[in-house]
């Protein structure tokens, strides 16, 4: 199946609107009972078509996705590469800016959950892990 450039645009989107949906999670974790934002819960109602309770398995939920459509966008950016070297296009500049969007949102994947440890002040991966989707 062909990737258009609309499709990358919409894999990068997708993605970055599951990656600010897990954010405010993250932003507020652990949550207290009736304390997730209200995005959090329509993305998971969206999802899941039921409220579920605030608890890990969420934020499991929420970075799996988010995992997943990184995945997926990568993919497609991959494959619209190989789609312009078989049709042997010589713009590669345009290619490259083409397929920002996605790098782009990977590149905000990467990030999520990085930070300074507030007990010993050494950056790195501050969520467990089952909570990051970089560490993913």
């Amino acid at each position: 199946m062909a990737v258009t450039v609309h499709d990358l645009r919409d894999r990068a989107d997708r993605l970055l609107d599951a990656l600010d949906v897990y954010d405010r999670f993250v932003d507020g974790w652990p949550h207290e009972r009736g304390s997730v934002p209200t995005e959090v819960e329509a993305y998971l109602t969206q999802r899941d078509g039921e409220a579920r309770e605030p608890d890990m398995q969420t934020g499991v939920v929420l970075a799996s996705d988010v995992t997943d459509l990184y995945y997926e966008a990568r993919e497609a950016e991959a494959t619209y590469v190989q789609q312009a070297r078989e049709r042997d296009r010589k713009d590669w500049s345009r290619v490259v800016a083409e397929t920002e969007p996605v790098r782009e949102a990977a590149r905000t994947v990467h990030t999520a959950g990085y930070g300074t440890d507030p007990e010993t002040g050494e950056p790195g991966y501050v969520l467990p892990k089952e909570l990051c989707p970089a560490s993913l």
